[in-house]
């Protein structure tokens, strides 16, 4: 009996490692473990600033988190990596706490952190100004503000 569970676990284990790698995604490599993230990842984002009537459009998250890395000049790779964790590159995503958009800020380091950026009075659900508001912060304070690193 234990040969045969052991030898379903094998083919189970076999058959998911195919199904993840067959949809050829981007491996992002951080130290002892390996992330797998998509290449590509179109959404539906909120791009309107605060007065502005509310505005949608088709936004690829990673080339706009791999566009915000280079420009405040921070590790892609990272970024990428985060806001997969924390939301699956999702700018609507709401957690715990009322952390929201594609990095899950805190509303209180939202309020700061948006306004440096130049986003003052922004939704964090507003992808652009989510993303420029995390690749400024990492490069200022660094992960700390993040469970997933």
């Amino acid at each position: 009996m234990r040969k045969s569970t052991s030898g379903l676990l094998f083919v189970t284990l076999v058959l998911g490692v195919f199904i993840a790698f067959s949809i050829r995604p981007q491996r992002v490599t951080a130290q002892s473990w390996t992330l797998v993230v998509p290449t590509q990842h179109e959404v539906l984002a909120i791009v309107s600033l605060p007065g502005e009537d509310p505005q949608r459009e088709a936004v690829d998250v990673p080339t706009l988190i791999v566009g915000a890395a280079r420009r405040w000049e921070v590790d892609e790779r990272t970024l990428l990596r985060v806001a997969w964790c924390e939301s699956r590159y999702d700018p609507d995503a709401v957690g715990a706490g009322g952390v929201a958009g594609l990095f899950q800020f805190a509303p209180i380091t939202w309020g700061w952190v948006s306004e440096r950026v130049g986003y003052p009075g922004a939704s964090p659900h507003n992808v652009h100004a989510n993303v420029e508001a995390a690749a400024w912060l990492f490069k200022t304070e660094g992960p700390k503000h993040w469970g997933c690193k």
